[in-house]
């Protein structure tokens, strides 16, 4: 198992964790403070309140919910 450092930046934010058995990642959480209005064909960052550490030959990667 690879060790993975996670940091709350903020008490209230949410560790991921799998939320069903044989689940290959966990649900992460978005760490919204205030509402975001997105205008269409737009972007923006939205946070999760987290801050990470792993080895340099691992990689994290966030997708959306396939189900």
């Amino acid at each position: 198992m690879v060790k993975v450092l996670i940091k709350k930046l903020n008490p209230a934010v949410e560790i991921p964790t799998y939320k069903t058995a044989g689940a290959s990642g966990v649900d992460l959480m978005a760490f919204i403070e205030k509402p975001i209005k997105l205008a269409p064909k737009s972007s923006c960052l939205v946070t999760t309140g987290l801050s990470v550490a792993f080895a340099d030959k691992y990689e994290i990667q966030i997708r959306p919910r396939s189900g």
